[in-house]
């Protein structure tokens, strides 16, 4: 007996010795623990504007690209100056350095530190005047160990009626919270114009009902702070967001908690205040101690009709984001996993609830392992005060998320998040990287820690990646008119396939289908240009091709060829021209859409409605679900010594237009016109690269005439080159059009030499769009044929007037007929900026 147990306490004690040294072993250069994320440490700082705080901005860990910080603004009284409240983080702050940058943060006007500063310091700026220019606040802080820097726009605030904008708009904000301002508000919305938001509490307008805007049969009470972001101010308008929480009572008494974001478009004119747009959305925040599964899925409340989720093949486990978190539902293991939440269930801190950042998932496998990124602002955690793109591992067997790699950024969460041309896609088995920048393929074996280029010198038009990314196809030679080869590369499979053309053809990536590849095929022999001068080489072919390298699908029309290609989930829209002699004119766009039969899944999102929540949303299980009380889990983070870092080149200015609207960036786009249409859609406004004012929806007079136009005769060859040389006339510009022309150049060129990458194409533009340019005094090149124009000069409210460039007649005609004029021309318009 005694030898028996002698033998097991030497087995055992053999075991244990195993155990260690394996997990030595296993472990060894390769250090990690598992860790919560931590508080946030950086202190914030808001302005003090009145009775109010204004623009809560977050802090940056190094310095950022001055000018693609654009997210708020602040007026600023220039002979009292500003106060600022800081709230202070875990290091105290030694001194404070305030500066005042130009707008694309190319000038220092201003600068001054501080030593002496306190919680409630107040800057002054001696001598400095922006007049109607913006410029850019940079404040940093200084403490022991490092430096915050802090952005803002301002502006001067006389003549701005800001103070009365804000007291409105925070008035009606408050409105919405009693049933008794019904009557009150509805005096202000505009139903009836739109669709009517009637049976939606997710989303309200200015078009839907009073009843909606005052939170139909919910009373919710605000919970926590109440954060302001002015995002523009005008002589004539302010845009503010509302960004808050709060609590309802919900359908079985219990407390749900909103996430709210309030966006008000108003307007003060000599004693009148107007409200010119709102919206409201709000996203339940997801509970799971409380009632979230029933019979049929999982319960997210008011919620987004367009959730972002991936479920595994087998439909049994699903990953989702709800309300900036991300979750995921083991229904074999009837398990609920908050994966990843910047959000502090422990406590309440203003500085988690930034909403800079987006969660996107890349990956479900069939063991339900996640893979998604985080891009955007770090409100805390291993990043706090960064901006980038975050890797992370969900493995759901194991319980934890693991930083695969991250990749920082110095520009604005908003233009991150927008850009299309940074692609990455993690292939959590192989332990591979990729990430396209600058035109180049990164392939990164985060193993080893290895970077290499797999592709180099890609243009922006000659590459395209599916929606996940999981998808690359990019043409093998280094101009987009001369590739007669295009690959797909798979990054899963490792596999890749080629798809060529003809002889004297090319041909070019367009997008993807799900995963079928849509790529044109053009002839050399086809090129041309517009009618402004500007180069193009359309495609008269369209092709889709399946995963087995198959034809499904072709696009040809008689006389009609294809520019680009817009992909919209399961539609192509597709830009189209057609040829007279040498020169191209747009005409309407055509629509393709895919009859690819969406696959049946077990998983799936639907609506439903009740009494008091109105429309709601719930994750679909087709085979039900029979526990309703899951196990919560919250995985464990794993942090390593050295987590792989990928910098890369900061990008160089791309000519560019970014299009705001509803308190935030809406697209970044190539063509001036396309930004306005979008801006016009969205009560919005265009920026250049530059930061400079290119068209504000609503910001113009209603009468204009632009003085000083010659309307003297001119003998020219013909009435394009003499529309040029009166607009440079006016400019103070001596030009021989009709010699630049002579010599073969194209009246773009012209323009922009003469005006150094400020020249605006805006074909296609309406009449009423152009009329916010020519209000700034800017002249306006209407093109009625390839040689022929007449330059716009001013406007009212349903005319608008043009000079005769031969006899220097002005006219004036309704809209319509300006249309009716440019059409041969494809509708063509040349502007420039000042």
């Amino acid at each position: 007996m005694k030898e028996k147990v002698k033998r097991a306490g030497i087995l055992t004690f053999v075991f244990l010795i195993a155990v260690i040294v394996f997990s030595f072993l296993t472990n060894q250069g390769n250090a990690d623990m598992t860790a919560d994320m931590g508080g946030a440490t950086l202190p914030r700082i808001q302005i003090v504007s009145g009775e109010y705080e204004i623009n809560p901005l977050v802090g940056y860990v190094s310095e950022m690209n001055v000018g693609k910080m654009r997210s708020t603004i602040t007026p600023v009284d220039f002979q009292s100056g500003i106060t600022l409240r800081i709230e202070e983080g875990v290091l105290p702050i030694k001194a404070l350095t305030y500066e005042v940058c130009s707008s694309d943060g190319k000038e220092i006007l201003y600068k001054e530190k501080r030593k002496e500063i306190g919680e409630e310091p107040s800057l002054t700026f001696p001598g400095l005047e922006l007049a109607d220019r913006e410029a850019i606040l940079k404040l940093t802080l200084h403490t022991e160990k490092q430096d915050i820097y802090y952005y803002t726009r301002i502006c001067t605030k006389e003549g701005t009626d800001s103070d009365a904008c804000l007291a409105f708009a925070e008035r009606f904000h408050n409105m919405t919270f009693g049933k008794e301002n019904t009557e009150s508000i509805a005096a202000y919305l505009e139903n009836g114009t739109e669709d009517d938001e009637t049976e939606n509490l997710q989303k309200v307008t200015i078009h839907s009902d009073a009843e909606h805007l005052t939170w139909g049969e919910l009373r919710p009470q605000i919970k926590g702070e109440v954060s302001r972001s002015i995002k523009e101010i005008s002589g004539n308008y302010m845009t503010i967001v509302y960004d808050y929480e709060v609590e309802c009572a919900g359908e079985q008494d219990e407390t749900e908690v909103y996430q709210i974001r309030e966006y008000l478009k108003v307007r003060y004119a000599e004693g009148t205040e107007y409200l010119l747009d709102y919206e409201r959305t709000m996203e339940q925040e997801l509970d799971a101690s409380g009632n979230v599964l029933d019979n049929n899925g999982i319960l997210l409340g008011i919620a987004k009709e367009e959730l972002p989720y991936m479920a595994n093949e087998a439909g049994t486990i699903v990953s989702f984001v709800q309300a900036g978190e991300l979750w995921n539902y083991n229904q074999s293991q009837d398990a609920l996993s908050l994966v990843f939440s910047f959000a502090d269930s422990e406590g309440y801190d203003i500085r988690n609830l930034c909403k800079e950042h987006e969660i996107q998932i890349v990956s479900v496998n069939e063991q339900g392992d996640t893979t998604f990124k985080v891009i955007g602002y770090m409100n805390r955690g291993e990043h706090e005060g960064e901006v980038g793109t975050a890797i992370y591992f969900f493995d759901i067997e194991k319980n934890f998320v693991e930083e695969k790699a991250f990749i920082p950024d110095n520009i604005s969460s908003e233009i991150l998040l927008k850009e299309q041309e940074q692609l990455v896609y993690y292939n959590e088995q192989q332990e591979v990287l990729y990430a396209m920048k600058e035109g180049t393929l990164y392939k990164v074996d985060l193993e080893k820690g290895k970077k290499e280029a797999l592709v180099e010198n890609l243009e922006k038009d000659q590459y395209v990646s599916s929606k996940d990314g999981r998808l690359l196809a990019y043409q093998t030679v280094s101009s987009l008119e001369n590739a007669e080869e295009v690959k797909v590369l798979d990054f899963v499979t490792g596999k890749e396939r080629t798809v060529t053309c003809s002889s004297g053809e090319f041909i070019r990536p367009l997008g993807f289908i799900s995963e079928d590849f849509v790529y044109g095929i053009g002839r050399k022999e086809d090129a041309g240009a517009f009618v402004t001068g500007e180069h193009v080489c359309p495609m008269y072919k369209l092709e889709i091709r399946d995963t087995d390298n198959e034809v499904v699908k072709t696009y040809q029309a008689d006389q009609v060829y294809v520019t680009g290609v817009t992909v919209e989930e399961k539609m192509l829209i597709l830009d189209r021209v057609v040829k007279n002699e040498s020169v191209y004119t747009a005409v309407a766009k055509d629509y393709i859409t895919s009859n690819e039969e969406v696959e049946k899944s077990n998983i799936s999102v639907e609506t439903y409605t009740s009494d008091e929540k109105e429309r709601q949303v719930r994750i679909k299980y087709e085979s039900g679900i029979s526990d309703k009380k899951p196990k919560l889990l919250k995985p464990k983070q794993v942090l390593f010594e050295n987590p792989v870092l990928i910098p890369f080149e900061e990008e160089g200015e791309a000519e560019v237009f970014y299009t705001y609207g509803k308190g935030k960036l809406l697209g970044i786009y190539a063509s001036a016109a396309d930004a306005i249409r979008q801006a016009n859609e969205n009560q919005g406004l265009v920026v250049s690269e530059s930061q400079k004012y290119v068209w504000e929806r609503g910001n113009r007079s209603l009468v204009y005439d632009i003085a000083g136009v010659d309307l003297s005769p001119y003998q020219e060859g013909n009435t394009l080159a003499a529309a040029l040389n009166r607009l440079f006339a006016y400019e103070g510009k001596t030009v021989d059009a009709a010699g630049e022309m002579a010599a073969g150049k194209k009246p773009i060129e012209i323009l922009q030499e003469q005006f150094l990458g400020n020249v605006l194409d805006l074909h296609g533009c309406s009449p009423e769009e152009l009329c916010y340019i020519l209000g700034k005094g800017t002249p306006i090149i209407a093109m009625t044929d390839l040689n022929n124009a007449v330059l716009l000069i001013g406007y009212n409210d349903s005319m608008i007037t043009y000079v005769k460039p031969d006899t220097g007649e002005k006219v004036s005609v309704p809209y319509e007929e300006l249309e009716a004029l440019t059409v041969a021309s494809g509708n063509t318009y040349l502007g420039y900026l000042k």
